[in-house]
């Protein structure tokens, strides 16, 4: 029951600055579970934890990220928005760690899976995140319209949060280009 109510409060914690906290919860719900009883809460749980600390936190919690994803993969019938999350998240930690050919294997995974979970909210966030990835090679066009449109879609599915910190990316992006 901590599991779920934990994961389930990820969100908030991570959209009010609070995401110790909620790194905290998460972490004593991990430490109370047994051990295979809920795979999926489990990888949510994992996956939980590498969010609130900006995209370099995902390639400092790529082990979490392994697990979840050996998690999910273990199930009959994984998640498939979770499972897009996990794979976009891992595809982020592995462009910031120089895995290039890692990364766009991952990010072709999640896509994947956000299409199979047939989630507008999930696709969003998997192209946001493979924009993240393109940033990490100034070789690639620059992302910011495309940062632009996604917002659009975050405003379109009413989650001014999600609009808000892609359009701060945006900005973010262009200055460095800039």
């Amino acid at each position: 029951m901590i599991l779920r109510l934990a994961t389930g409060l990820t969100d908030f914690f991570a959209y009010f600055g609070r995401a110790q906290e909620g790194h905290a919860w998460l972490t004593a719900a991990l430490d109370g579970s047994v051990e295979g009883s809920d795979p999926l809460g489990r990888a949510s749980a994992l996956i939980g934890l590498t969010r609130g600390g900006g995209l370099a936190r995902f390639a400092t919690h790529l082990p979490l990220l392994d697990q979840a994803i050996g998690l999910l993969e273990s199930t009959d019938s994984p998640e498939k928005s979770l499972t897009a999350m996990a794979y976009a998240f891992r595809s982020v930690g592995r462009a910031w760690s120089g895995l290039r050919a890692d990364a766009l294997s991952d990010l072709s995974a999640a896509t994947a899976a956000a299409q199979a979970g047939s989630s507008p909210w999930v696709d969003a966030n998997v192209r946001q995140l493979g924009m993240a990835i393109d940033s990490t090679d100034a070789t690639s066009p620059d992302a910011t319209d495309g940062l632009i449109e996604v917002a659009e879609t975050f405003t379109a599915l009413g989650d001014a949060h999600a609009a808000v910190v892609t359009l701060r990316f945006a900005l973010g992006l262009s200055r460095v280009r800039g």
